[in-house]
């Protein structure tokens, strides 16, 4: 080979080792930059490792963490799946729910009561629907434990189509009840209508109420701090607080009235209970104070107290306040041993009665209002008056150097006999008075009164209008009457048994009778009393309208047994005090129809002094009378003082001449004169005329001669039951 070729060869090889080199050199650039590149990445994926590590480990730890908080919590918490049941629950739940942890996979309702259970599932699945599950509910387990709920739904920590249910239980425990029973009390305190203060063990106030601000004017804020004399009055003595005191220590307690002061500088009485609190907690005193403004309650026992002693009319004291005047006054004599002398007067107005009945209880209060001024102005300042009922005064005269006690008693009667003037009208009343004296009539009050009350109805039997001592007659004669007002009571009760109708024809100038009188006997054993014995007393103690009505339920009950024929008229005498009872003509026609027996049938009579004395109230119901076809008779005609005018007007039937007229025929040409001069009156006004008291021969021709319709007397026929006078008819 020549060096030529040799070289060419050697140059190619060169040639082509340099490019093979520089390739190498190249790939090796190429994997040197792909080395770095792919460096870089193993060394940003170790970062990353690194980081996930750390994440890893972090999530680790906090998952161990969170397990270990939900472990520990003393609050029960658990999973739920979205069916109830239990996925995971704490020692806490499970020791709540006493369940046990190797307990297989249990629904939280089976822990429940029955109705409890049933409404978990329906507040459950209304949350599921988008509602709100209630906190505020109250569930109960099975064990008696009440609790309630909070809840969540874990699905932003659980990637699930089904993440678990997150559930909280909370215990009612004694401590959210005890807060829930502190608010109360607070509340309860603030809306207490009693003022409540609180101090501590050195007075000064640390709470008060709304009702304190209320009742004292103070806001809480200007007596914080202070002490509760800054309501103190002045009205009680240091003494009374030392004594407070003293047994608030002793005790505990205290309560009283006390009179305090408001911030407006008004005293008020309030009631007032204290307490003393020791509170361990804080080893302090306290004292809480409640009170109440009683001046309402003052001021109704006030008035109450002056009802019970006080006429609320009149304004004088009443029964039970004399009672206690009078005991007092004889207690002080029986202390001091003084026998000096006093008087009691028991005042009656008479005629008042018939005031009230005819125009009724107001003008009669005018009329009382006005006699007890003209009976108090007419007393001294130490002398003692008192309206113990109705128409009832007594006073009493405890000076009697000073008061002439007969001169007082006369004023008195013409003071009360002046005209009362009530609007339009003129009243005429007197007054009847009665006197007991200490110690000549007794020691005690009751039998004082009783006498004093026994010569006050003495005064009455004499005439009225007088005054009248007590004497040991009319204690005779008040015994008496105590019986008489039994037989009457029980004639009212029984008029059947204990009344005796007695029947007196009025005869025609044919000695004929077709009608009759009654008149009334009471039954007191195996004797009858007579009107005469017990009237006046019926009308003193208000028995004569129900002993009217008895009297007529046995005149109807007498007729229907006898049969007597409706031809025969019956008289029926009428008390004036009747015609004030508005149901009068019922009543009368209620026994009527009890018995069968016709009203028509009967007259009634009524005097003519009590009809002119009460002229409106008896014209009404003897119209009324008309009106039922009754008769009516003016009885003891010519004794009054009843003018033609006023007999024109008042609807009568027949005139009854009285037999004190009759008496006399034959005697006295004055007393003839009157007779005929009243017949003929009669006979002018279309009136009948009855003649009474006929007891003589010449009496019954006279009267006959004169024209008179009716005679009645004893010469005729004597009053007897009316069995015995069947078969006159």
């Amino acid at each position: 080979m020549n060096d030529s070729r040799r070289d060419r060869w050697v140059l190619n090889d060169i040639e082509a080792f340099r490019d093979e080199n520089a390739r190498l050199i190249d790939a090796l650039n190429a994997c040197e930059s792909e080395r770095g590149l792919l460096g870089q990445q193993v060394s940003e994926l170790e970062n990353e490792f690194a980081l996930v590590e750390r994440e890893h480990q972090a999530s680790l730890h906090n998952s161990d963490l969170y397990q270990k908080m939900f472990d520990i919590s003393p609050v029960p918490k658990l999973l739920l799946t979205p069916n109830m049941d239990m996925m995971v629950a704490n020692p806490a739940a499970n020791n709540f729910l006493q369940a046990s942890d190797n307990e297989p996979v249990k629904s939280f309702r089976r822990y429940l009561q029955k109705e409890d259970s049933v409404a978990f599932i329906k507040a459950f699945r209304q949350w599921q629907s988008g509602g709100r599950f209630p906190p505020e509910q109250v569930f109960t387990l099975k064990t008696g434990q009440s609790f309630t709920i909070e809840i969540e739904l874990l699905d932003n920590v659980f990637a699930s189509t089904q993440p678990p249910v997150f559930m909280v239980l909370y215990p009612v425990d004694f401590t959210r009840i005890t807060d829930q029973s502190m608010r109360l009390s607070q509340l309860a305190l603030q809306q207490l209508r009693e003022a409540v203060m609180i101090t501590d063990s050195r007075s000064r106030i640390i709470s008060v109420n709304q009702a304190f601000s209320e009742i004292t004017g103070y806001e809480s804020s200007e007596v914080l701090g202070q002490t509760p004399a800054v309501l103190k009055s002045g009205r009680q003595s240091d003494h009374f607080y030392h004594e407070m005191w003293q047994h608030l220590q002793a005790h505990g307690w205290w309560h009283g009235e006390i009179w305090n002061k408001r911030k407006s500088g008004d005293i008020f009485p309030e009631w007032l209970q204290i307490t003393k609190i020791w509170d361990s907690y804080s080893n302090q005193t306290y004292y809480v104070a409640t009170f109440s403004d009683i001046s309402p309650r003052l001021e109704t026992q006030k008035r109450l107290d002056r009802l019970a002693f006080f006429d609320s009319l009149t304004n004088l004291p009443n029964r039970h306040s004399l009672q206690n005047h009078l005991d007092n006054l004889l207690l002080r004599k029986r202390q001091q041993e003084s026998e000096k002398p006093f008087a009691i007067l028991f005042l009656d107005l008479d005629k008042f009665k018939e005031v009230n009945d005819a125009y009724g209880h107001s003008e009669g209060d005018r009329v009382l209002i006005e006699a007890t001024q003209r009976i108090t102005v007419n007393l001294k300042d130490n002398d003692y008056a008192a309206r113990i009922g109705g128409d009832e005064f007594v006073m009493l005269i405890t000076d009697l150097e000073a008061v002439d006690v007969p001169s007082l008693c006369q004023r008195l009667i013409a003071d009360l006999s002046a005209p009362f003037n009530i609007g339009s009208r003129q009243h005429f009343l007197s007054a009847s008075i009665g006197i007991a004296c200490y110690p000549d009539h007794g020691y005690e009050a009751e039998d004082l009164l009783r006498r004093a009350d026994a010569a006050m109805y003495g005064a009455k039997t004499l005439g009225r209008n007088r005054y009248h001592w007590f004497d040991m007659a009319l204690e005779e004669k008040t015994a008496l009457n105590h019986g008489t007002l039994q037989i009457l009571r029980e004639a009212i009760e029984k008029p059947l048994e204990r009344i005796e109708m007695h029947y007196q024809p009025l005869y025609d100038p044919n000695g004929q009778w077709q009608e009759a009188e009654a008149l009334i006997r009471l039954k007191q054993g195996d004797e009858l009393m007579y009107p005469g014995s017990f009237i006046e007393l019926a009308e003193h103690h208000a028995l004569i309208q129900p002993l009217g009505l008895a009297l007529f339920e046995r005149i109807c009950a007498d007729l229907a047994e006898q049969a007597l024929p409706d031809s025969v008229r019956v008289t029926v005498n009428l008390s004036v005090m009747q015609f004030s009872e508005e149901d009068l003509i019922e009543q009368l026609e209620k026994r009527c129809q009890r018995h069968g027996i016709r009203l028509d049938r009967f007259n009634f009579e009524v005097t003519e002094t009590a009809a002119m004395e009460n002229l409106s109230l008896v014209e009404k119901g003897l119209v009324a009378l008309r009106q039922k076809h009754c008769r009516v008779l003016l009885d003891d005609f010519g004794t009054g003082y009843a003018s033609l005018s006023m007999l024109r007007t008042l609807p009568v039937d027949i005139l009854k001449i009285d037999k004190s007229f009759v008496d006399d025929i034959g005697h006295s040409r004055v007393d003839n004169g009157l007779i005929i001069a009243m017949i003929s009156m009669a006979r002018a006004l279309g009136l009948k005329v009855v003649c009474e008291g006929v007891e003589t021969r010449q009496q019954a021709d006279w009267l006959t001669a004169q024209g008179v319709d009716y005679l009645q007397g004893f010469y005729f026929k004597r009053p007897q039951p009316l069995a015995g006078l069947m078969a006159t008819i």
